[in-house]
């Protein structure tokens, strides 16, 4: 069995007493009031208390400023763990833990943590949410990221469409969406929207053969129906400027 744990960081200045700080199901009770839970093997249990700079970005805030007021008064966090784990279990008894005890960024409990943990990033917090967000504006803002992430779901789309039971499931339901009337008038406001406003550039880059089709709707963001049908519009609205 791989030998990962839970952990879990408590403050010592506030105790067990009449507040009701028993947690893990019966099997772990917390004499002092918990501010952070994680998981991990190795030394990970003691990173809080001995940072590394190189690994600076990944650290809570909030959890290294709690042990900074607690070394400020001669104190230590008192860490409680679980062992003897795999990561699956590892991973789950985190989320659980979490959970059960309360997160301070919803107001549901103590925990200085930003997710509910597990794996990923469950039910990000508001300024976990915030920080995501800044990084994905980051790193969409590099031509380098989006032709890598349009590279990479381009293939992984080719793939998906070659297997006939994708391809029947999205067709199904394409044709329920335009059964909807709501829908089916929004799509078209939009596609003429998008064909009275780029359609006379589109016209243009197609006629001196700059780009084909494809790299032209990727240039644009739409599919390659809707550019042909923006392009051959555009040719007929030119037709008939022309003749009439």
């Amino acid at each position: 069995m791989e030998d990962y744990y839970v952990y879990v960081y408590c403050d010592p200045r506030y105790t067990n007493k009449g507040k009701g700080y028993s947690y893990f199901d019966g099997k772990v009770e917390l004499s002092c009031r918990p501010f952070y839970v994680g998981q991990g093997n190795k030394r990970r249990i003691y990173s809080y208390l001995h940072p590394e700079k190189n690994w600076q970005r990944w650290y809570s805030a909030l959890v290294l400023k709690r042990i900074k007021r607690l070394s400020d008064l001669g104190l230590e966090p008192k860490i409680i763990h679980t062992s003897s784990l795999s990561k699956k279990q590892a991973l789950f008894r985190e989320e659980k833990y979490i959970v059960e005890i309360g997160r301070k960024d919803l107001k549901t409990g103590p925990l200085l943590n930003r997710c509910d943990g597990g794996p990923g990033t469950k039910n990000p917090g508001p300024f976990q949410r915030k920080k995501m967000s800044e990084v994905m504006k980051k790193q969409w803002a590099s031509l380098k990221y989006r032709k890598k992430r349009s590279k990479s779901s381009s293939k992984n789309l080719k793939k998906m469409w070659k297997d006939p039971k994708y391809k029947k499931e999205k067709s199904r339901i394409a044709r329920n969406l335009w059964k909807d009337p709501e829908v089916k008038a929004k799509r078209i406001e939009k596609l003429s929207k998008f064909t009275n406003e780029e359609g006379g550039d589109l016209l243009k880059e197609y006629e001196n053969n700059t780009l084909s089709y494809q790299k032209l709707a990727d240039k644009y963001r739409v599919s390659v129906s809707c550019l042909y049908a923006t392009i051959h519009r555009a040719a007929q609205r030119r037709e008939e400027a022309i003749n009439g």
